[in-house]
């Protein structure tokens, strides 16, 4: 694929267990990176990965519409409560 591949370095790998918690929020965080990135250039980057040092793991991100849906749907209900 040609494109840009985003990339978020995370210093410690979370429990995959661990749903709610670091990974989860780890892969909103890089939701978000990549609707920046598309609202800088234009397009989505064609992939997203999360690169844990610790132990060198790479974990891929989907950058599908149905998780993009879901982080701007998050985003929505943000500015609307920070606006009451």
């Amino acid at each position: 694929d040609e494109g840009w591949t985003l990339v978020d370095y995370k210093s410690y790998h979370p429990d995959p267990s661990d749903l709610k918690g670091d990974g989860d929020r780890y892969r909103k965080q890089l939701l978000l990176y990549a609707l920046g990135w598309q609202k800088l250039t234009g397009q989505l980057p064609v992939r997203a990965l999360l690169f844990y040092l610790q132990d060198g793991v790479t974990e891929p991100i989907s950058l599908h519409q149905e998780s993009l849906d879901g982080i701007l749907s998050t985003l929505r209900t943000f500015k609307e409560h920070s606006n009451t």
